[in-house]
Parts: structure tokens; sequence; C-alpha cells
């Protein structure tokens, strides 16, 4: 989890949340609209797996 950079990334309950490069921080941002069909459903595929790889270290 160290590797990945700071930023904005899916927390798994649909909304944002902060990591510092370190660890996650209690900054959440709320969610943004993914959109519709094949790209909204690519979207949370996306974000879903950013999450796992950074809660799986």
């Amino acid at each position: 989890m160290a590797n990945a950079e700071a930023g904005w990334y899916d927390d798994g309950s649909g909304k944002k949340r902060w990591w510092d490069g370190q660890s996650w921080t209690e900054n959440f941002r709320e969610p943004q609209a993914t959109g519709e069909g094949m790209t909204g459903m690519i979207n949370r595929i996306q974000a879903t797996m950013v999450f796992e790889r950074l809660t799986s270290a």
C-alpha cells in the first residue's frame, strides 16, 4: 500500500477517501456521477480494483 500515490480513491462505500501516500485520512468526498451504460460500469470496476489493491497490502 505504501507504493500507491496520494490521491482520492473509492473506499468501497461509493465515497472517495484521501490516501496521503502512507495511510487513509479522515477526509471524504461525496461520489460524483459515474455515468450510465458501459462507461459507468467501467468506472465502477476501475474504482473497485484500486480500492482492493490499496486494502490488500
